[in-house]
């Protein structure tokens, strides 16, 4: 069996891809969280895809533009859950350089397919166990509601007692979801001067029913202080605004920009919104360091930026290589070249998900 999304294929594991899945399942921040221990060789990971990996509906995650796997997913029957004869229970881990671009919501969500159309189940199940949280909003992402935790559980292959919280989706409410139209969200970061906000005044007017918001707008003060009353300040102001963006019925595009040059603070952005019924995109505006000083003494000249904001724009520059989100390099091109990129890569991915 082999299943196709926009992005990805999803087929059986095969033993020559044992280089490739060592490469992600020897991280100690893969398996553990997710129930299994790291793989301690390449002929460990060959002997687990004879051995489990070959089961039944369980498969590679292959990245078409690669052709190489860089996760796994399956669909079991009471293998972690107890499922009854026409349910079904999915579960699925991701190589830590491909997270935070929608691609296992995008395999999910495939998964999700075959399963009520092709086997004709009344019920998917799903679990994360305590702490898990990347897996939390996978789940919600895709639709599924919390049933129920159970608590004092043995992980048996960590050989360890855990909470695990179980969640569930109906043939009926996947319909439904398929229905309704999500919304996007892009959340925008860049270096100062990279040109952020003038991408996103762009992007606003090629896209419909858009509003925009720029996290400096939510604090900006004279002068300008920043403490960590007024850190949490800015990110209480700014998930409350990305909130009520989400529950306007009049927006279909929430554009978000702001340096975001550390993966904690995407992270607890993205932890406080509503987004079980949106497409959530996060970019990195990229730049080189001659191209940024040649945009920063364009600004100073113009009475815009102060001469001291350029060593310190310059020097996060290496941050965003980190951080997992959508690279953009804007050194070469315009705002507008960039806000189309942008709308591209949305476009692109939603016509196969809907759902990131």
């Amino acid at each position: 069996m082999i299943l196709e999304t926009k992005r990805l294929v999803l087929r059986s594991w095969r033993e020559s891809d044992a280089e490739e899945l060592y490469k992600y399942a020897s991280d100690s921040d893969i398996g553990p969280i997710a129930g299994w221990p790291v793989h301690t060789s390449v002929e460990n990971s060959r002997e687990i895809i004879k051995n489990v990996l070959s089961a039944e509906n369980t498969f590679a995650v292959i990245l078409k533009d690669t052709g190489l796997p860089i996760g796994s997913i399956g669909i079991m029957k009471n293998a972690n859950i107890p499922t009854a004869e026409n349910e079904s229970e999915i579960g699925y881990w991701l190589g830590k350089p491909y997270w935070g671009q929608g691609l296992i919501p995008e395999a999910v969500n495939e998964c999700l397919r075959y399963c009520f159309v092709d086997l004709n189940c009344t019920k998917v199940w799903c679990g994360y166990y305590d702490g898990n949280e990347k897996s939390r909003r996978v789940q919600e992402k895709c639709g599924f509601k919390y049933h129920h935790t159970e608590k004092d559980k043995l992980c048996p292959l960590m050989n360890d007692i855990r909470t695990e919280h179980i969640s569930v989706i109906t043939k009926e409410e996947w319909h439904a979801n398929k229905k309704s139209v999500k919304k996007n969200l892009y959340m925008i970061g860049g270096t100062m001067g990279v040109g952020k906000t003038t991408t996103c005044q762009i992007l606003k007017n090629k896209l419909n029913n858009s509003v925009f918001l720029d996290g400096d707008w939510c604090w900006d003060m004279n002068p300008f202080k920043v403490t960590e009353e007024t850190k949490s300040m800015v990110m209480n102001n700014i998930g409350y605004m990305l909130n009520s963006f989400i529950r306007c019925s009049e927006y279909d595009n929430i554009i978000f920009c702001w340096v975001m040059h550390e993966q904690s603070i995407i992270d607890n952005i993205i932890n406080r919104l509503e987004i079980k019924n949106v497409n959530t995109y996060l970019i990195s505006l990229m730049c080189s360091e001659n191209s940024l000083k040649d945009r920063l003494e364009k600004d100073i000249n113009n009475g815009i930026r102060t001469y001291d904001v350029t060593e310190k724009s310059v020097s996060r520059i290496p941050l965003y290589d980190k951080l997992n989100t959508i690279k953009i390099d804007v050194s070469e091109i315009s705002a507008e070249d960039a806000a189309e990129k942008i709308k591209e890569i949305s476009f692109k991915q939603t016509l196969s998900m809907r759902t990131v």
